[in-house]
């Protein structure tokens, strides 16, 4: 796809995504367990803003599209705790090693390059009680819903701005350090190739 395309097209393909009621109501479940001082990764449109609580000091968000960044000054105008906001790849954070209490990745696993490389660099600005909140969707645990998934994962990569059909987040959180405090891994509603979510929190391990 053209630089045009991802420009333009993909942040409001992502941005009406990312205001669907189901994973609003996934937003509502994880983002209030956040405290203390937080960092986000793949802060997108900024949906998560208005379901942080009092319990976080401050919030730090990363992302790499100043497209998606650009339009979220209405959530942002609302959000009344410390905040800043870094232009950054997530697989080399410019962030200090066990610097947050909270680390939140709600759907970014799945379209950065190198999914391994962003688990490390969480686990390293992780303090040691620090926690993980996560919200990925993935593959499907088996069956046709799985086997198209894999058929399609290459033009889906092309036209979605590099998402893919056919990551798993626990099994690789789970490789790069971090246990599992909770996890539910169910189909949200709508597409089944497009809606098998893991949601969870997670400790280093």
């Amino acid at each position: 796809m053209t630089n045009w395309y991802n420009r333009n097209i993909v942040p409001r393909l992502i941005g009406w995504a990312m205001r669907q009621k189901p994973i609003r109501r996934v937003r509502k479940q994880l983002v209030p367990l956040a405290s203390g001082n937080v960092l986000e990764i793949g802060f997108g449109l900024g949906a998560n803003l208005p379901f942080y609580t009092d319990s976080i000091k401050s919030l730090v968000a990363i992302d790499v599209s100043e497209e998606l960044y650009s339009m979220a000054s209405e959530p942002l105008s609302a959000f009344n705790k410390p905040f800043d906001f870094v232009f950054s790849k997530a697989e080399a954070m410019p962030f200090e090693s066990a610097q947050y209490d909270c680390v939140l990745c709600t759907w970014t696993l799945c379209s950065v390059d190198d999914p391994a490389a962003v688990a490390a660099e969480i686990r390293r600005v992780l303090k040691p009680s620090g926690r993980l909140i996560f919200a990925e969707h993935g593959l499907a645990p088996k069956g046709f819903t799985q086997t198209c998934q894999r058929l399609i994962n290459p033009l889906y990569r092309k036209i979605a701005g590099g998402c893919s059909l056919t990551r798993s987040a626990p099994p690789l959180l789970e490789s790069s350090g971090f246990k599992m405090d909770s996890l539910e891994s169910d189909y949200l509603p709508g597409p089944r190739i497009l809606t098998y979510t893991h949601r969870g929190v997670a400790r280093l391990n």
